[in-house]
């Protein structure tokens, strides 16, 4: 499974939980998600390692529909999408803040910017 891929299925059996009867199958759904919650954390955090030495790549895109970001003009407006993207990323705690200000700074000084 892919970083979003994890994503998503952490986000169905947390839904699924809230349909359960049985308290331990509550906990059971409860405890997967956070298996793959974590998974997709990794994952977030070695793209973010590895994106300023590949650049864009499908991934950052899967990333950017998992939690709702879209590129509205990909050649034009990427950095400023791939920010954006990076900004979501740290409000759903799937990147750590540090990692997320060295891309901040990577991107912006590919912009021209700053």
């Amino acid at each position: 499974m892919t970083g979003p891929e994890h994503y998503h299925e952490g986000e169905r059996l947390l839904q699924e939980s809230q349909t359960e009867e049985a308290p331990e199958w509550v906990m059971a759904r409860a405890q997967q998600a956070q298996a793959h919650f974590a998974a997709a954390d990794a994952a977030a955090t070695a793209l973010a390692a590895a994106l300023p030495l590949i650049g864009d790549d499908q991934q950052v895109t899967d990333w950017a529909k998992a939690i709702g970001v879209t590129f509205t003009t990909p050649d034009l407006v990427r950095i400023d999408d791939a920010l954006a993207l990076l900004d979501q990323l740290g409000q759903e705690g799937l990147i750590v803040p540090v990692t997320a200000e060295r891309l901040r700074e990577v991107l912006r000084r590919r912009n021209g910017a700053a």
